[in-house]
């Protein structure tokens, strides 16, 4: 029997900080078509509110940067959508969970809950789809009920739901990227 190949459901900023710091488009184009090639098989999933997420940081009245033309070119067919009845309840649980953990302050749920914003959805989708959440987040090291958090984060809220994220940099490996 053989085993399921990883998929990798990426987070907003492990694209925007490869394109602000260590890949711009016109120092490493490999990277960007490695990317485009591994989000076109199936490798590497882009959600539809992580694209959202990215062409709302572009500014109406600039021009457009490199990475909203390259998150343009994938459509609804590339597009993972997140609403769907399986993505919707667990995205409910997912924000359910911050709540009434007792690990955060309501000023985490307020933001979660806002619809500009993708964490929790990454989360439910890679829950119901056994995705490995790819983010640049690093876990918060002092998460305790006595003082709880001003803000969620994706790698503590994923381990409650038993989520994998991993950063950038393993995918790349695990995807077999050549720069």
């Amino acid at each position: 029997m053989s085993q399921k190949a990883e998929t990798f459901l990426i987070d907003a900023n492990a694209l925007i900080t490869p394109f602000q710091k260590y890949y711009p488009f016109n120092w490493a184009p490999l990277f960007w078509q490695c990317m485009k090639d591994a989000i076109l098989s199936g490798d590497v999933l882009l959600l539809d509110v992580v694209k959202k997420e990215i062409l709302k940081g572009q500014k109406e009245d600039e021009k457009k940067d490199a990475l909203t033309e390259w998150i343009e070119m994938f459509g609804d067919g590339v597009v993972l959508n997140s609403q769907n009845n399986e993505i919707l309840n667990m995205y409910k649980e997912v924000l359910e969970y911050v709540k009434t953990c007792g690990l955060y302050q309501s000023s985490a749920l307020m933001e979660w809950a806002n619809d500009d914003v993708a964490d929790p959805w990454i989360i439910a989708s890679a829950c119901t789809g056994g995705h490995i959440i790819i983010t640049f987040e690093s876990s918060s090291s002092s998460l305790n009920k006595k003082s709880p958090s001003k803000k969620a984060k994706i790698p503590d809220v994923s381990k409650h739901f038993s989520v994998e994220c991993k950063d950038l940099f393993y995918m790349m490996r695990s995807l077999d990227f050549k720069l």
